[in-house]
């Protein structure tokens, strides 16, 4: 009888899997997002002392677009720089507002210099963040995001998002 009782249990125990992991491959969340994007707005917070130091800050939105250049959406990262030698280093959090939802990402970018200024770029043209939720169709979203920088001169980036 204890036998029964327990492959009884497993049997529902593994329906029960079998329901959740349907629902959500249903739930219709994407499993690879790609967009591209270039800066829209940029602020700087100097946190003393004067001059690039750690705790500073960079705002930096972005207009989002699919492949063929149509806008798409909105994104606003907050970068934190928390070195400055021998390179700058950044922590930083995005959210990315796109159709079916928004996406939050978390990276650490690093710079060569000019961490305060308009024209920094990573030190990398590719970089990489995790992903850490979001809302809509990426509610409960987790996994890897990648960005690739296409033009340094005008920051156009592109990202491609891995959700598990």
């Amino acid at each position: 009888m204890r036998a029964f009782a327990s492959r009884g249990i497993v049997a529902v125990v593994l329906s029960a899997l079998t329901v959740v992991g349907i629902s959500t491959a249903a739930s219709g969340t994407p499993r690879s997002v790609n967009f591209c994007g270039f800066p829209s707005d940029l602020k700087f917070a100097d946190i003393a002392p004067a001059g690039e130091s750690a705790g500073d800050m960079r705002i930096l939105k972005y207009t989002l677009t699919d492949k063929s250049g149509k806008k798409i959406g909105t994104a606003t990262q907050l970068s934190t720089l928390v070195s400055t030698q021998p390179i700058q280093d950044a922590v930083a959090r995005v959210a990315f507002r796109l159709p079916k939802g928004t996406l939050i990402v978390d990276a650490a970018p690093s710079f060569i210099s000019g961490f305060l200024s308009p024209s920094a770029v990573p030190v990398s043209t590719k970089e990489y963040g995790v992903v850490l939720g979001g809302s809509g169709a990426y509610k409960g979203a987790h996994g890897s995001m990648s960005l690739k920088i296409v033009d340094p001169s005008k920051l156009l980036a592109c990202w491609t998002a891995d959700l598990a």
